[in-house]
C-alpha cells in the first residue's frame, strides 16, 4: 500500500540526514503506542468510578445508618419502618442464602390500581 510513497519518503529522510526507522523501531512504537493506549484507558474507567463513587456517598451513608439502626434494634426498626425492614430482612437473608435470591426481590414493587394477589 504505502510502496509507492517509498521513493519519497527515502528522499525526505535522505534530504534531513535521518535515517529509515527499522521493522524493529516500528513494531517498538507500535507496542509503546499501544501500551499508553492501554494506559489512557483505564485511567478513564477509573475516573468514572471515581466520580460515581462521589456521587454515591451520600446514599450509601443513609443505607450504613438505615444498617447500624437496623442491627441496634431489629425490632423498634421493623416497628416504625415496616416497608424498610422489609428490604432488610430479605438482604439479610439473600446475603445469608449466598445471594439465591433475585436482584429484583430487594426492590418492594407498588402496583396502583391493581388487585393485590
Amino acid at each position: 500500500m504505502y510502496a509507492g510513497s517509498l521513493p519519497k519518503t527515502a528522499d525526505f529522510y535522505q534530504a534531513n540526514g535521518l535515517t529509515p526507522p527499522t521493522l524493529q523501531h516500528i513494531l517498538q512504537a507500535a507496542a509503546s503506542d499501544s501500551a499508553q493506549r492501554n494506559t489512557v484507558a483505564q485511567r478513564t474507567v477509573q475516573a468514572a468510578m471515581a466520580a460515581g463513587t462521589l456521587a454515591l456517598m451520600p446514599g450509601l451513608a443513609g443505607v450504613a445508618a438505615e444498617a447500624v439502626a437496623f442491627g441496634k434494634n431489629p425490632v423498634g426498626y421493623c416497628l416504625s419502618n415496616p416497608a424498610a425492614c422489609t428490604v432488610a430482612a430479605e438482604a439479610v437473608g439473600c446475603t445469608a442464602a449466598a445471594g439465591a435470591c433475585p436482584a429484583t426481590s430487594l426492590v418492594p414493587t407498588v402496583f396502583v390500581n391493581q388487585p393485590v394477589a
